[in-house]
């Protein structure tokens, strides 16, 4: 079962401790971390990728790519599956490589930081939609199985007929899983603080 698991708000140290909670009360073999966790590969001891987030830090970044992990405008197989990644560092670049690089490659997910405009984009402080319309088209080119957005609230829909998953952040004990029988949400109680 691949997780992905998306950015969070907490200190590195608890982030560390509830991610790997994560991982092994889901069940999962490998992860991706799917932005703003500032995690590095061998903090979570099974098969790992990232998707960067806005707030990832370079030695991060920098962390994931020595060890060919770092999925921003990139397609790599995950276990079985077949992986593009959307960081939000440089959204707009990484979604032009995919387009460019990646339009023959029919991915099982598509993973992003960033939403693509129309799901799940709405910004209640600004009062409008914040999505990319470079993400939606990247939807519709690569024609992926399920679209995976690291959003701050968990929910489902569709994206350009596409089933669409946001995962919420870490705090909230939210991950979407992908397995044989396509992709879910599934939330679970976060063990309390130490």
């Amino acid at each position: 079962m691949l997780a992905i698991i998306g950015r969070s708000w907490v200190r590195p140290r608890a982030t560390s401790r509830i991610v790997r909670w994560l991982i092994k009360a889901l069940g999962a073999d490998s992860v991706i971390v799917a932005g703003g966790l500032n995690l590095i590969p061998e903090e979570l001891g099974v098969s790992a990728y990232l998707v960067t987030g806005y707030v990832d830090d370079i030695v991060v970044t920098k962390s994931w790519g020595a060890v060919g992990r770092l999925l921003d405008g990139r397609c790599l197989p995950v276990g079985a599956y077949r992986v593009c990644g959307i960081g939000g560092v440089d959204a707009v670049q990484s979604t032009e490589l995919l387009v460019r690089r990646y339009s023959s490659y029919a991915p099982d997910l598509l993973i992003t930081s960033v939403p693509p405009k129309g799901f799940m984009d709405y910004n209640p402080v600004l009062r409008v939609r914040v999505g990319s319309l470079e993400v939606r088209e990247a939807v519709r080119v690569l024609r992926p199985k399920a679209l995976v957005y690291s959003g701050r609230v968990p929910g489902w829909g569709s994206v350009e007929g596409v089933p669409a998953v946001s995962t919420g952040e870490a705090i909230i004990g939210c991950a979407a899983l992908y397995g044989p029988r396509g992709i879910r949400l599934r939330c679970l109680r976060l063990p309390p603080p130490h």
